[in-house]
C-alpha cells in the first residue's frame, strides 16, 4: 500500500487544476497519478484486486486524454485567432434621423384640416427607405439612382398613419 500514499491528493489536485483551467498543472498531475497505479499495479498478485486497478487506471488515462485533447483545443484556438482577421461590418449601422417638427402654418398658408403626420411613424419609414436604398444598390449596381428617387418618392407620398 506504500505505492498508493498520496494518490487521492494527487487526483483531487489535478482534478481540481483542470476545473480551474491549469491544464498543463492538471496533466503533470495525472501523470505522476497513472504512475503511481501503474508501480502499485507490479506488486498485485491478486487477479480481482489486480482487474480494479486496471479499470481505475484506464479511467484515469481517459482522464488525462480528455484534459490533453483540451489542451491541444487551446492551443489551436491561440495560433487560429492570429490568422483570422477581425470580422467587419457588411454596412454601416443605420444613421440616426433627425425630427423636425412640421412648420407652423404660415398666414395664408393651408388650412388646418391639413393632416399632420406622427412624427415616429414617419421616421421608421424614412429609415425603412434609406435601408432598402443601401439594400438595392448592394446587391444591384446597375439599378440608376432615378429609379431609387422615383420609388422613394412613390412611398413619400403614401400617407403616414
Amino acid at each position: 500500500m506504500e505505492h498508493l500514499v498520496g494518490l487521492e491528493h494527487q487526483l483531487q489536485v489535478s482534478r481540481e487544476s483542470a476545473l480551474l483551467g491549469n491544464y498543463e498543472a492538471s496533466l503533470v498531475h495525472f501523470d505522476g497519478a497513472i504512475s503511481q497505479v501503474q508501480r502499485y499495479l507490479r506488486t498485485l498478485d491478486d487477479p480481482a484486486l489486480r482487474a480494479k486497478w486496471l479499470r481505475a487506471k484506464e479511467d484515469l488515462s481517459g482522464e488525462f486524454q480528455i484534459v490533453k485533447e483540451i489542451v491541444a483545443e487551446l492551443s489551436k484556438l491561440r495560433a487560429g485567432s492570429k490568422a483570422v482577421p477581425p470580422p467587419t461590418a457588411a454596412a454601416p449601422p443605420p444613421s440616426q434621423l433627425l425630427l423636425r417638427p412640421d412648420p407652423v402654418a404660415v398666414v395664408g398658408g393651408p388650412s388646418g384640416a391639413a393632416q399632420q403626420r406622427d412624427p415616429d411613424v414617419c421616421a421608421a419609414d424614412a429609415e425603412l427607405a434609406s435601408m432598402i436604398e443601401r439594400d438595392i444598390l448592394e446587391r444591384r449596381p446597375s439599378v440608376h439612382w432615378g429609379d431609387i428617387a422615383a420609388s422613394r418618392r412613390r412611398g413619400a407620398d403614401e400617407p403616414c398613419a
